[in-house]
């Protein structure tokens, strides 16, 4: 800092003051704190007020983010009730406000949800005339799997005291007997989430919150006003700080600074073009569905005969879209039937393009004996659950620009009547476009906030993201250290032997198999321990599952070996396509099969005398297996690494 400085000569005019000294309370940045002057209780209560404010806003974004991290992973359903059926066989008011009534009923209840079991612990049906509750039935409790549609049927028999004009009864008993049901399903559910095999559909729209700092500038040297002979005065020497060293945020807000700059930039831009052109998501209709044909035989055969028209509308007034590739499949009961590509096409600005297409034919489809009789009832209804899904690649046309091509899918889940006669049964849908389209969603610019008092510091997102690379700082030390003491190595398996002593494909296609397997274990770390408290082995072909076993649990120690012995044996249905087929007959041929072993653990690891949550790896063994007639092992089988995937 400049020293002060003496006058050695004559000065006539107003009194030159010497150069303010900077000050800076250690730690405090450039904030403005409790002051040198401020009250221990008013700095312990401001202190307070802001750690409480920091804690709440950080719940609050862990919240958030873990909130759509579930939804992105889940994409979670609703799900469907409907009544099927209702039988009213007695309803009658007595002279003394009686209600006498006897109506069955049945519901289905259906989880549209691929990831999402139900545990229904409470399920109570309550009946209502005229706003009154006349009987009340708890069913028994039930498990509701994914994709899975449940029936249930209750009986309300009995009679009720009501307080009715029977006038009023006489009039309206014909037009709301069939309306005065009311379902209430008080339900506990214990989500049972699928996570092995899981894909991740496309990116959703992501909302950006842009910041705002403002910087204040500091104040900036005075000139002398007035005259001044002698020695020239130097001007007060301007505080220098050194990155990271000062006031400011140092190294790690500068670049936070930076990042948010970014981010505000990149919000503006996205913002100006939703401004200018306003995009709007696509949106398609199954405007007609015709049904002539839908027969399951005996050979596990479905034939079907299907007609859809779909309208693709594009509401946007200053964006074309390109619809290179267009391709329609059919799904009963999450089985492919038919797939059909359409004819690419350029759509323009507020326009409709009708898509027709007919799929025909028939499909090997295996149903279980549950799905049998769901289909059994659609048959008897004469209505089918069909889904139809498109998937698109196309791109953008914004001005005389294109964008790169998107991928999105389009969902339809469509009740189909069958038409007997040939003629179209019309079934409307009203499918949004699933996946993000145009980017992110973009809302108004937040304003920014300042607290009071917080002077030319970062601000709360300033203190935020320090709280947050603190914490990351902090534990990413803890795993050094944990990894600098215990050295922890991943586990190894390896499929060390396999017989097959029997794989053959019959014409009714059913693949009896018998494998012998053995997988090796090893534990290579020094201080950690390994609990398998549970193993299931499941074997496949051609990504479909032959069987499945339960290993026995068990505790393996510092650099040890286990030896796991399995055996599969028996008959399983599989579906092969021609061309999979094909492929069987070659491996028959060459002796060599493909056969695909999985391990499915939950595990827990012992770290001197602490254990850890359970974790759930996946070992994956990629085997080819030799044909052994004699029923010796097959010598000429491999020793195969596996795969695990934490």
């Amino acid at each position: 800092m400049a020293e002060k400085q003496g006058l050695n000569g004559a000065y006539y005019g107003p009194s030159v003051p010497p150069p303010r000294k900077a000050y800076h309370r250690p730690g405090r940045g450039s904030g403005g704190g409790c002051g040198c002057c401020g009250c221990l209780f008013g700095c312990l209560c401001n202190c307070i007020f802001s750690l409480i404010f920091k804690l709440v806003f950080t719940v609050i974004i862990l919240v958030g983010i873990a909130a759509l991290i579930f939804w992105f992973l889940v994409r979670p359903n609703n799900l469907k009730f409907y009544v099927t059926d209702a039988s009213l066989t007695q309803f009658n008011l007595t002279t003394d406000n009686t209600l006498q009534y006897n109506l069955d009923l049945n519901l289905t209840v259906r989880n549209p949800n691929k990831r999402i079991g139900l545990y229904y612990d409470t399920f109570q049906v309550n009946g209502y005339y005229e706003g009154q509750r006349f009987n009340t039935q708890n069913l028994t409790p039930f498990y509701q799997g994914h994709k899975n549609t449940t029936e249930l049927s209750t009986v309300f028999d009995g009679q009720q005291l009501l307080v009715l004009g029977l006038v009023r009864f006489l009039t309206i008993i014909l037009r709301r007997v069939m309306g005065t049901i009311a379902l209430m399903c008080s339900s506990i559910l214990s989500l049972e989430l699928r996570w092995a095999g899981s894909r991740l559909g496309t990116s959703n729209p992501r909302s950006i919150v842009t910041y705002q700092f403002l910087r204040v500038q500091e104040k900036q040297n005075q000139p002398l006003n007035g005259a001044y002979y002698g020695p020239s005065v130097p001007p007060p020497r301007q505080a220098y700080h050194r990155p990271g060293r000062g006031r400011g945020c140092g190294c790690l807000g500068c670049l936070l600074r930076l990042i948010v700059s970014l981010i505000v930039i990149v919000g503006l831009a996205v913002l100006i073009f939703w401004l200018i052109f306003r995009p709007t998501n696509l949106k398609f209709y199954a405007t007609e569905a015709s049904l002539t044909q839908f027969n399951f035989t005996s050979n596990n055969t479905l034939q079907y005969n299907l007609a859809l028209t779909i309208t693709a509308r594009n509401p946007n007034k200053k964006i074309g879209v390109y619809y290179d590739s267009i391709e329609v499949r059919a799904y009963y009961d999450d089985q492919r039937l038919n797939t059909k590509s359409l004819t690419p096409f350029y759509q323009g600005h507020k326009s409709t393009e009708v898509l027709n297409t007919e799929l025909s034919g028939q499909q090997l489809v295996v149903l279980e004996a549950e799905e049998l009789s769901e289909f059994n009832s659609e048959k008897t209804a004469g209505v089918y659950d069909i889904d139809v899904k498109l998937y698109l690649q196309l791109r953008l046309k914004v001005g005389k620009l294109k964008t790169w091509k998107l991928k999105p899918k389009v969902d339809c889940e469509l009740r189909v009547p069958l038409s007997s006669n040939g003629n179209s049964a019309t079934e409307k849908q009203n499918q949004p476009l699933n996946g993000a389209y145009y980017g992110p969603s973009v809302p108004p610019p937040r304003q920014a906030y300042h607290r009071p008092g917080r002077g030319r510091g970062c601000g709360c997102l300033g203190c935020l993201l320090r709280l947050i690379v603190s914490l990351i700082v902090i534990v990413g030390l803890a795993v050094l250290i944990f990894w600098l003491i215990f050295r922890p190595t991943n586990l190894k398996f390896y499929a060390t032997e396999a017989s097959l002593t029997q794989f053959n494909f019959t014409s009714n296609n059913t693949l009896q198999y018998n494998l012998a397997l053995t997988i090796t274990a090893r534990n290579p770390n020094k201080k950690i321990g390994v609990y398998y408290d549970s193993i299931e082995v499941r074997a496949y072909y051609d990504d479909q599952r032959l069987d499945t076993k339960s290993l026995t649990p068990f505790y393996q120690g510092h650099k040890s070996t286990e030896v796991l012995n399995t055996e599969f044996s028996g008959q399983r249905l599989v579906v092969l396509e021609a061309e999979e087929l094909s492929e069987f007959n070659s491996e028959k041929t060459a002796g060599v099969y493909d056969i695909d072993v999985k391990l499915y653990l939950q595990l827990r690891l012992k770290v001197g005398k602490l254990k850890t949550w359970k974790l759930k790896p996946k070992v994956d063994c990629e085997l080819r297996v030799p044909l052994s007639s004699n029923g010796n092992s097959a010598t000429g089988f491999e020793s195969t690494k596996c795969d695990i995937d934490f």
